[in-house]
């Protein structure tokens, strides 16, 4: 039987989503990952401290993933584990060539592709206040209806005047 070596594609320092917790930031990161992927890890990387662990333990229960007084995830690394092969032509699927080919396809295929850059929510619109906000505004059936029931009360409207 002949070993095989393994090797590791990674993806390094992914930075982290500005959400302001953890658990949120650990989720965006693997919202676009498949949920099969087992060979894969995920190193989260804090103010002078990092945490590895499966991916499946980051699925399961982020919170239980990471220590408790784990600081702000500042990047991430993904790692993902496959074999290499030993032989050295290019001839055959043992190839050390063709293997380390196919682990950096499958990998850009299954994770980095899918992975976009965070980027921050638009900003909520805010309406302008209404410079006639203590102003009250009637429709122009209501002022024709008032205007008949009492004629005095309505100021007449200056005629309009020519702009030059």
């Amino acid at each position: 039987m002949r070993p095989e070596s393994p090797t590791g594609s990674h993806l390094d320092d992914i930075p982290a989503s500005g959400h302001a917790r953890n658990v949120t930031r650990i989720n965006w990161l693997l919202r676009p990952l498949d949920d099969d992927l087992s060979d894969v890890v995920v190193e989260a990387h804090g103010a002078r401290r990092r945490h590895a662990a499966p991916l499946e333990e980051f699925r399961h229960d982020p919170k239980e993933a990471l220590p408790a007084d784990f600081p702000e995830i500042t990047s991430f690394t993904v790692s993902r584990m496959s074999h290499l092969g030993l032989q050295k032509t290019t001839k055959g699927k043992d190839s050390f060539i063709n293997s380390v080919m196919v682990a950096l396809d499958e990998f850009y295929a299954m994770i980095h592709q899918r992975q976009r850059t965070w980027t921050p929510p638009a900003p909520q619109y805010r309406s302008r206040p209404d410079e006639a906000r203590g102003d009250e505004v009637y429709s122009s059936e209501e002022l024709a209806a008032a205007a008949t029931e009492n004629p005095g009360e309505l100021e007449e409207l200056p005629a309009p005047t020519p702009e030059g």
